[in-house]
């Protein structure tokens, strides 16, 4: 049987790959230790113990056994003393308590000599990494390294380069972090230790977060916290790094929400260190977010903490959090303070905050109509040169500001260009079209510089020019392939099949709380796959005024804007741009109500009631049009349209307007987008598809007058074989698709906005997956033409998917129409669309034959994308 001091040596191997085993073994080698009174087996059995519990995270535990190893090192000799502190002061830094931990890591150092010594020297950098220390942290990795090497303890130096890969990283020396985790990820594996191999995986992810690879680092976290949870493993710190990644993406809601919950689980595990860097994060999401008083007070604690557990560095980083959120607010010229805060964070070691407040400090020099320091304009100039995206986009607007200050307006412009193609070439490494849109808001600041300084030169086409460079941009980016992914498609059959029981649970009013918690954790699996899809993208080209002319024909585009809460229009026509300052923006409540008043007279009522419907919507029509259009009826009178809305207007049933309902119009996203739908072919060989969903009145014959304007080739799925797969095979390849289904709108997540089919909801994620998507749709469903509206008019829902996926043209509504109506006008269209006219001529068409009152609800049918 082996004897006390190989048990306990055995319970510290096993630390690292089952902290469970390796805590019972120890309690084993302490009762067998008593007997002989062997206090160098029980000090080491103790540490085994408290590194245990460390490595669950049970600190209280972990420094109560550690202070058990302290007490019998005492007896047991200086060296086993030396080990023990040692293991302590790790536990310490845990707890926030720096100082202590600092005091115990150099007196076991002084203690220790060899190997021995070259392992503390390990956990003091580490104590002095995670103090802001970053330099001396460094010089001890160094020596350490040396030394481990010289005596090959591969496994001490696995630990050393996992944790000065993490220092290297927050030096900004991301190759040089790359290459030390990876070789330490290798070492562990050789070593079989799978728990820390797999740590050193996810600190991968981290690395490629700063780099600015969001897809490599989630699906570096995914799989590393695949192997933790296996092992039995919950580190509550890692929430930090991936919600750091997802600011960085633009995704502000879901970081704040992962960050509270995470937060709550670092109090309960009294994490005292890991929370005061929580706070930090929590100050950088709230100002994402726009909290700018939550957003102080949260760097406010921060600083407090840190100063309580004596890490001075990172009340520098807690000081730069303050500031931006000062400086956010207007309330402070803060760039003197934000320029001596950038250099002591360099002459600390944070070179990416340092240079992260220097573009800070350049921009408020410029807002308080300051020179920039020549020193910082030349950070700026670097940090657009190399680094993350998010950051040379930023270094690229302050160096235009910095022209701009200077009168150098040329130059200004060529910097805020590069800057947007750096947010060009970023956004095409991201498959999923949520990071897409979303990763957008990052290039906000820089687009609408571009467009004021458009602006002042009085140019129409060049503030044409500058408004597209960011507007939708992210549906000019398609996939050369449809994106493919095993798990995330039984993802969504598991949530169709959810879904369906929840629906039915609900009718039958039975409790529904497990499947509510099922749809919710099905949805995060899919959300979270589709993030990590690498897929080609193919980046679209920003349209020129005189490409537009050229398609535009006899036409007239209307492109909106809003600067400075001014509301503007471009209109292209007649061989020439203009542009019109328009009244000031209708109010959301306005257009709420307005749709509002469709809904009802889409339900019917009392005659009474109807009448004062109509007059109601009739007077927020004539509102609309009052702003939107009546101003440019000199230039846009008479002519066939394409309209560029911005923000709400989105949801403006735009043919109910005068100048609008009569002729044939095509609302898009972005001019640049109705120019390439119009470029792609305008039929496909495959027959129609023709769809009724279940539960919608009306649905079954709608769909049977519309197969037979198809006659008998037309796929046609009804309320009881209409199943997601067959249906999204169907529209692969065919030449025109009707789908007169329940539709759902997800204002809370609308990549899971819907079409309700017999199996299930057919989500946007189902389109997105169609390879080859018919030319023309129609979605005859209420409100299935809304999307979501995000920073730089970037659209995500049903209709948006579509058109992302390659559908030239798309006929859907905003607002609720009455089954019947739908019926009439939908065989019209499509009888005048087989007849050879284009899906916004034929729009037009079906309406003709309507009464005032038909075509005053018929009115929400809105045409996007080509027309």
């Amino acid at each position: 049987m082996p004897d006390a001091m190989q048990m306990a040596d055995e319970a510290l191997r096993l630390v690292g790959v089952d902290a469970q085993q390796a805590d019972v073994l120890a309690l084993q080698a302490i009762e067998a230790a008593a007997p002989s009174r062997d206090h160098r087996a029980t000090s080491t059995a103790w540490r085994a113990r408290g590194l245990a519990a460390r490595e669950v995270e049970q600190l209280d535990h972990a420094e109560s056994h550690l202070r058990h190893a302290v007490l019998a090192g005492r007896r047991a000799g200086k060296e086993t003393l030396a080990e023990a502190r040692m293991s302590l002061a790790l536990v310490l830094l845990g707890r926030g308590d720096l100082t202590q931990a600092r005091r115990l890591a150099r007196l076991a150092v002084s203690a220790l000599t060899g190997v021995a010594q070259a392992r503390a020297r390990v956990q003091l950098a580490l104590i002095e990494q995670r103090s802001g220390a970053l330099a001396e942290a460094l010089d001890s990795y160094g020596l350490a390294l040396a030394a481990l090497r010289k005596h090959g303890d591969v496994l001490w130096e696995a630990r050393l380069r996992n944790n000065r890969g993490i220092l290297q990283a927050y030096s900004g020396r991301l190759s040089a972090a790359e290459r030390d985790l990876t070789r330490a990820a290798e070492l562990y594996a050789q070593e079989g230790q799978e728990v820390l191999a797999a740590d050193v995986h996810w600190n991968l992810g981290f690395v490629a977060g700063l780099a600015g690879d969001p897809v490599r680092a989630l699906q570096c976290f995914a799989d590393a916290g695949e192997r933790l949870a296996a092992a039995g493993v919950s580190r509550g710190s890692h929430f930090l790094d991936r919600c750091q990644v997802l600011l960085s993406v633009g995704l502000v809601d879901e970081a704040r929400q992962s960050l509270v919950a995470g937060m709550g689980e670092l109090v309960q595990r009294d994490l005292v260190s890991d929370l005061a860097e929580a706070q930090l994060l929590l100050s950088e999401t709230l100002l994402a977010g726009g909290e700018l008083g939550p957003a102080q007070e949260s760097a406010r604690d921060a600083v407090a903490s840190f100063e309580r557990q004596g890490r001075a560095s990172l009340v520098l980083l807690a000081t730069f959090a303050l500031l931006r959120a000062t400086a956010s607010d207007g309330s402070a010229d803060v760039w003197l303070t934000a320029s001596a805060t950038a250099e002591s964070l360099r002459r600390a070691g944070w070179l990416v905050a340092a240079t992260d407040v220097g573009l800070m400090a350049a921009q408020r020099a410029v807002a308080a109509d300051r020179p920039v320091p020549a020193a910082l304009v030349r950070v700026a100039e670097t940090a657009a040169r190399s680094g993350p995206a998010g950051q040379r986009m930023r270094a690229w607007h302050t160096v235009a500001l910095a022209r701009l200050s200077q009168g150098n307006a040329p130059g200004a412009a060529q910097a805020l260009l590069a800057g947007l193609r750096v947010h060009e070439q970023h956004r095409t490494t991201l498959a999923a079209t949520e990071l897409q849109v979303h990763t957008a808001a990052r290039a906000q600041s820089l687009a609408e510089t571009g467009v004021r300084l458009a602006l002042r030169s009085g140019d129409p086409a060049r503030v044409l020019s500058w408004v597209e460079r960011w507007r939708a941009g992210s549906l000019l980016v398609r996939p050369v392939r449809p994106p493919t992914d095993g798990v995330m498609a039984e993802g969504l059959a598991a949530l169709r099949a959810v879904t369906a029981q929840l629906d039915e649970a609900r009718a039958a009013g039975e409790e529904s709380a497990r499947l509510q918690r099922e749809q919710r954790r099905l949805e995060r699996l899919v959300a979270d796959r589709s993030r990590m899809i690498r897929v080609e993208l193919h980046q679209g080209r920003v349209a020129t005024e005189q490409e537009l002319l050229q398609r535009l024909g006899s036409r007239a585009l209307v492109e909106y804007l809003e600067v400075d809460d001014v509301l503007m229009a471009v209109v292209v026509a007649d061989g020439r741009s203009t542009l019109h300052t328009l009244p000031a923006p209708t109010a959301d409540t306005e257009m709420a109500a307005l749709r509002v008043g469709l809904a009802r007279l889409a339900r019917g009522g009392s005659m009474g009631m109807m009448a004062a419907t109509e007059a109601a919507v009739a007077a927020g029509v004539q509102h609309l049009y009052d702003q939107l259009l009546a101003p440019l009826a000199t230039r846009i009178e008479g002519r066939s349209l394409v309209v560029v809305p911005t923000g709400q207007m989105h949801a403006v049933p735009w043919g109910l307007l005068p100048l609008a309902r009569d002729v044939p119009m095509s609302v898009a996203p972005s001019a640049s987008v109705w120019l390439a739908a119009g470029e792609r072919r305008r039929s496909r060989r495959g027959p129609a598809v023709v769809v009724a969903g279940p539960g919608l009145p009306g649905a079954e014959a709608e769909a049977a007058a519309i197969a037979g304007v198809y006659g008998p080739d037309a796929l046609r799925f009804g309320a009881g074989t209409a199943m997601v797969k067959e249906v999204t095979a169907a529209l692969s390849g065919s030449s025109y698709a009707h789908l007169a289904c329940h539709g759902r709108f997800r204002s809370d997540n609308p990549q899971f906005s819907s079409l309700e089919l017999t199996d299930g909801p057919l989500t946007v994620y189902d389109l997105e997956a169609v390879a080859a998507p018919p030319s023309v749709v129609v979605l005859s469903a209420c409100d299935s033409g809304l999307s979501s509206i995000h920073p730089g008019d970037e659209l995500m829902g049903l209709s948006a998917a579509l058109l992302r996926a390659g559908t030239r043209t798309l006929v859907a509504s905003v607002a609720p129409i009455p089954d019947e109506l739908a019926r009439v006008v939908m065989t019209g269209f499509h009888t005048a669309v087989l007849a050879g006219s284009s899906p916004a001529e034929a729009l037009v068409q079906a309406r003709e034959g309507l009464d005032d009152a038909g075509r005053l609800r018929a009115g929400a049918l809105v045409c996007f994308g080509a027309g």
